[in-house]
């Protein structure tokens, strides 16, 4: 299986908000690197995970499953923490490239990859919300027409459904 292995190190705000969350101070097991795989298939993702947890101990209660679960901007990943090397924790995230490409840039970045009903990928100047962007000014921002109209854009794919109660 082609995979492709990233090591990264951690921002210092996310290992500040981390240690805040848990309430503990900094010490020499916060984990300041972590290693990425990147892979074709959301199958494959599993197969990863899978020979990852063979290969090191994974940490229990140390395991997030964003596939399964994506966050709600569209976030895709497994997380995992194993024991690795001389006893140290190693932070492993699995995606495939479409996921990574999600998580680097944005949701808005997958309007770039689309394709148009023959197939043929749909350029940013076809995006109609993109042109409205490109062309607001201060004073077309403030009006409720114009913040109406980029709902109406935002949401056209959306499906609301209500409860019994209306909400």
């Amino acid at each position: 299986m082609p995979i492709q292995v990233e090591s990264r190190i951690k921002h210092f705000y996310s290992i500040y908000r981390k240690m805040k969350k848990k309430g503990r101070a900094w010490t020499r097991s916060t984990t300041w690197w972590g290693m990425r795989l990147l892979c074709d298939t959301t199958g494959q993702c599993y197969e990863l995970l899978g020979l990852v947890h063979s290969l090191w101990m994974p940490i229990e209660g140390r395991f997030k499953d964003y596939i399964a679960m994506p966050k709600s901007n569209l976030y895709q990943s497994l997380h995992t923490t194993v024991m690795g090397h001389e006893g140290k924790m190693l932070e492993i995230q699995i995606r495939t490239q479409a996921m990574h490409r999600t998580a680097q840039e944005g949701i808005a970045a997958h309007w770039l990859y689309k394709q148009d009903l023959k197939g043929q990928p749909v350029k940013a100047e076809q995006l109609t919300i993109i042109n409205m962007l490109k062309s607001w000014d201060s004073s077309a921002v403030a009006s409720p027409e114009f913040l109406e109209e980029i709902k109406r854009e935002l949401l056209k794919d959306s499906i609301y459904v209500f409860t019994p109660k209306g909400t």
